[in-house]
């Protein structure tokens, strides 16, 4: 009975050890089941049956191989060759540390990535890796800023892992046609730009204007034809799923047309897009509607065309005709459309007036001072002066309509009173440089059209008044900059057009030339205005070097936040370094060739001071207004700026610097410089002031 029982309980023995760890069927036998006696092992039965479900330690591995994944990324983004890695919780804290750094010292200057949006995709596997070439292109743009366990990493680390950031960016957004490829590039092109690498710059900006045109980035959804091609496209971005997806694809390609303008190559025919809407309004995803902006159609704003006086209309192109479209004028400006005969600039934000500014900056240079004309063409000088006060008329047209919270670089924002906005700052410095490069052409007049009577005076009043309150702007907004707040490269192009109109000598080598030098070499080291009006600013110059050397601490991040002192590193040139160095090297060069006649333009021609036009009287302060003169003498003032023209032997005029021409055209010539002697012209507010920013920037402090 006893040997049947223990039958009976032998099928309910589990299975032996050594089965269990094999995973192979048991016979349960005793003393040793088949498989052990097969393979000669000691056989055991531990009497315990293995619970249903997963093993112990199963779900630990899991986890484990989960967050290795997890963090994985950020390996890829911190980690380079040659430098020991960082522990899981360094690199989560300098993952957390690198957005905020982007979205608070680089967003401003790009504003196309949406920061709730980034921020939610780093907790989504799939979102986040659709990002990676945006993640490594936000590092390599921040890395500079961050602290590694309360102190900065060393600067061979930075620069070995932004190399290796940057040759992955590259590889990654030149693979395919995705929205976040453009997206890298643009962070790449702009920082390269800062860092002084303009050769590694162009060609990215050359093919990012490129690639929105192909994409359609350069036109709204609801705007884009189908246009016949010899080969089909292909449609590489899938349609908008919302409003924040298409304003990210605005602003997308209007910080492409920002870096476009430094060598304009977008045309009007190439775009049709609305002006990114105001960043509250954006960063809270709540829809809103702005205006068509229709820039400068370069093809056909030659200097014989005219140019639209006042701000036109730009409709959609869903909605224009032919007829309508040929007879667009050659400088558009939609600022006040919005499909209903209404005015939607209240949804524009500072961003908006910046790319404004830009164009207008833009307009100056390539459709004024980029034009040429002969001096015997009596056609061709018409259409100069014509060109050039329509283009003044309408950047005093953009300083009038501006709302009054942008007219003061928006410090009388309800929200954020005191406080310079980036954007509205830099856009403020472009109206007043766009005023000093259009100005100059007429303050300065070259030898070959001084015979002309011009308002010379007026026109080196507002150079003067633009480049010292473009002096003050900046000076002011880099005073409420906190440490390592890298600034625009374009507001370094706006202190540098401003110091060389103000370009003197310092205070040691004004005192130089006073002991050593004749009274000819007394005119070396002296401004611009100097050389033709006796006046020195070379205090307000040194101001803007000074500046010029702020803003490249900022970029460089040179100030230990922690320690509350600069940082002992080795210097690393910067594109306002650079600025600061030529305009040093342009005072040493006016300084050893007094007789060397700077071009604001930036060429330089030799020039004696016989040949230099004798104006009026002035005698200004350093500040921006000049000695007040009795208005009724205006007009005679400027008018007696005309050099004396005398007769030849053949009884033509011949002008002051020797060129002689037929007496009709004198009397042409004439006839176009009344038209720049009217009062309204001559009283037109034209210079964005910085005293206008104080009475706000009181009551904020109050």
């Amino acid at each position: 009975m006893a040997a049947v029982d223990s039958e009976a309980a032998e099928p309910e023995l589990p299975s032996c050890t050594g089965c269990r760890r094999r995973k192979l069927r048991c016979s349960r036998q005793t003393p040793a089941c088949s498989n052990c006696e097969r393979l000669q092992v000691a056989c055991s039965y531990d009497g315990q049956r293995n619970k249903p479900g997963l093993k112990g330690g199963v779900v630990d591995s899991l986890s484990q191989r989960l967050a290795r994944r997890s963090t994985g990324y950020l390996e890829q983004l911190f980690t380079v060759e040659g430098f020991p890695s960082f522990p899981e919780h360094v690199l989560v804290d300098l993952m957390r540390d690198m957005v905020d750094a982007y979205f608070v010292r680089i967003h401003i200057w790009v504003p196309m990535l949406h920061e709730l949006a980034i921020r939610s995709a780093l907790d989504d596997a799939e979102k986040r890796e659709t990002l990676m070439v945006v993640l490594r292109a936000m590092t390599m743009a921040s890395l500079r800023f961050l602290c590694i366990g309360g102190r900065r990493p060393s600067t061979e680390y930075v620069d070995a892992l932004v190399k290796k950031l940057k040759r992955e960016v590259l590889l990654a957004a030149m693979a395919g046609l995705q929205i976040e490829n453009v997206q890298a590039l643009i962070i790449l092109a702009f920082m390269e730009i800062g860092d002084g690498n303009m050769a590694a710059a162009w060609p990215l900006i050359g093919s990012l204007t490129r690639t929105v045109e192909y994409l359609g980035l350069s036109v709204e959804s609801d705007d884009r034809p189908d246009r016949p091609a010899l080969v089909p496209t292909i449609a590489a971005l899938p349609a908008t799923q919302n409003w924040l997806d298409e304003e990210e694809r605005r602003r997308v390609f209007w910080n492409v047309f920002i870096l476009d303008r430094w060598n304009t190559s977008l045309t009007a025919s190439d775009v049709s897009r609305r002006l990114p809407v105001d960043g509250g309004n954006w960063f809270h995803n709540k829809p809103a509607e702005t205006p068509y902006f229709g820039i400068w159609d370069r093809s056909a704003a030659t200097i014989r065309t005219p140019t639209a006086p006042l701000p036109t209309h730009h409709e959609s192109p869903v909605r224009k005709t032919r007829s309508t479209a040929a007879r667009r004028p050659a400088l558009m400006d939609s600022r006040r459309w919005d499909g209903h005969g209404g005015d939607s600039m209240t949804n524009v934000g500072a961003f908006g007036y910046y790319i404004e500014s830009i164009e207008s900056l833009s307009q100056v240079t390539s459709g004024f001072l980029q034009e040429s004309i002969s001096s015997r063409n009596p056609s061709e000088l018409s259409s100069w002066l014509t060109r050039f006060k329509e283009i003044d008329l309408r950047l005093v047209q953009w300083k009038m309509h501006l709302p009054n919270q942008w007219k003061d670089s928006g410090m009388s924002r309800g929200n954020m009173p005191g406080v310079m906005d980036p954007n509205m700052t830099i856009a403020n410095a472009n109206h007043n440089i766009s005023m000093i490069l259009l100005h100059q052409m007429i303050a300065y007049p070259s030898a070959d059209v001084r015979y002309l009577r011009l308002p010379s005076q007026l026109s080196a009043e507002t150079c003067l008044d633009a480049a010292l309150e473009t002096t003050s702007i900046i000076q002011q907004y880099l005073r409420g900059l906190g440490p390592n707040r890298p600034v625009s490269p374009q507001m370094g192009i706006c202190a540098f057009v401003s110091a060389k109109l103000l370009l003197g000598a310092t205070e040691d080598s004004r005192r130089l030339v006073h002991v050593y030098s004749t009274d000819k070499r007394q005119t070396a080291c002296e401004t611009v205005h100097h050389q033709y009006y006796k006046i020195r600013l070379q205090d307000q110059f040194m101001l803007i070097v000074e500046a010029l050397e702020q803003m490249h601490g900022h970029w460089r991040a040179m100030f230990d936040e922690a320690a509350g002192e600069p940082l002992d590193q080795r210097p690393q040139p910067s594109f306002f370094s650079q600025l600061a160095q030529q305009l040093l090297m342009l005072q040493r060069d006016m300084y050893n060739n007094p007789d060397r006649q700077m071009s604001m333009t930036g060429s330089s021609a030799e020039l004696t001071p016989s040949v230099l036009p004798q104006p009026p009287h002035l005698v200004p302060t350093l500040g921006h207004q000049a000695q007040e003169q009795d208005p009724s003498n205006s007009q005679e003032q400027f008018r007696s700026e005309a050099p004396q023209a005398g007769k030849g032997a053949n009884g033509k005029t011949i002008a002051s610097n020797g060129v002689e021409h037929e007496p009709h055209n004198v009397a042409q010539f004439s006839a176009f410089s009344d038209m720049l002697m009217d009062n309204d012209f001559l009283d037109m507010d034209r210079i964005i002031s910085f005293e206008d920013m104080m009475y706000p920037a009181n009551l904020g402090n109050n």
